[in-house]
């Protein structure tokens, strides 16, 4: 049985329901699941469009939405219902309310802040930068994110806003909820109190399908990367161990492992699966101290093996230093 099978079985079919009112038919059955995942057709009036993927992250109980429909009406129904699904539709034009969405990234010693602003379906603009003080890494850009869109919003008299945010301490600073106790957390809540502006807050998980969410966080990476200097030879050595890593669990018995992706440009994901049990699981390299890695990996029944696997790797590598 696929890892999770249950969980995505849940929200795929209260995904159905909520499209079935659009007239957009979904379809998959049990070869569809897969650890972590579930894929499905998407048809309307009996003809195909194209299908999706929905991803699930157990760590933080969160599910993804990726798609690939030609059609991009249909593409935006499926995206529309998604996030009303989710909590996180957005308002119409005719309202005369904004919509910004949010973040901040820390690459490597450089803190960048993105955002985007819409009103209805039209962006409005896209904004980036990063800011000198990395104490506080990516969190002092999640923070900037929001004076800027307020900056914004004060130069093309915008009175009312929803800032959408996954960072908690953007809402709960500016209503007191949090008490600011450095002079970066200070100075925000000075902001916001002067602003003069209409705020509405709403809280979007991160990484969950939500496609501005997702332009926001792709910009405050660009903004970081842009001015790193020490990006580029991290991820190389970064890189080239977890593909090492990957090259030695295939030379073992019964193991098989994949390269998943990079996350910004600070760790490394790796899909490791048991041939013979079927098992799988999605680790991470990471920089540990001193310019040592180590992994992260959820509950699973491989956690075990995982860990001696890593452990033996070492050790060769030791080795193959003397």
């Amino acid at each position: 049985m696929s890892l999770y099978k249950k969980e995505l079985y849940d929200k795929i079919k209260k995904f159905q329901n909520a499209l079935k009112s659009e007239n957009i038919e979904l379809s998959f059955d049990d070869e569809s699941f897969r650890d972590y995942a579930v894929v499905a057709n998407v048809s309307k009036n009996e003809q195909y469009c194209g299908k999706f993927s929905i991803y699930y992250k157990p760590s933080k109980n969160t599910y993804s939405l990726k798609k690939q429909i030609e059609s991009l009406e249909i593409a935006k129904t499926v995206e529309d219902t998604w996030n009303d699904l989710n909590g996180s539709g957005t308002y119409n034009a005719q309202s005369g309310i904004y919509e910004a969405f949010v973040d901040g990234s820390y690459i490597s010693g450089v803190t960048g802040y993105g955002a985007v602003i819409y009103l209805g379906d039209e962006l409005k603009a896209e904004i980036a930068g990063t800011i000198e003080d990395v104490e506080f890494r990516q969190f002092g850009g999640e923070l900037q994110s929001v004076i800027e869109v307020l900056k914004w919003c004060f130069t093309n008299k915008a009175s009312k806003i929803r800032i959408n945010y996954d960072y908690q301490g953007i809402e709960k600073f500016a209503t007191g909820e949090w008490k600011p106790k450095n002079n970066l957390s200070k100075g925000y809540v000075n902001y916001i109190r002067n602003a003069n502006i209409n705020i509405e807050w709403r809280h979007i998980r991160s990484h969950t399908g939500n496609l501005r969410n997702d332009e926001a966080d792709t910009l405050a990476k660009k903004a970081a990367l842009s001015v790193s200097s020490t990006t580029s030879k991290r991820f190389v050595n970064l890189e080239k161990k977890a593909l090492d890593f990957i090259d030695f669990i295939n030379k073992t018995p019964k193991f098989r492992s994949q390269y998943i992706s990079a996350e910004n440009g600070e760790s490394v994901k790796i899909k490791i699966k048991n041939e013979e049990t079927n098992d799988s699981s999605i680790i991470e390299l990471i920089y540990a101290k001193a310019n040592t890695f180590s992994i992260k990996q959820p509950k699973t029944p491989l956690e075990s093996n995982i860990y001696n696997l890593w452990q033996d790797f070492l050790f060769v590598e030791d080795f193959k230093g003397i």
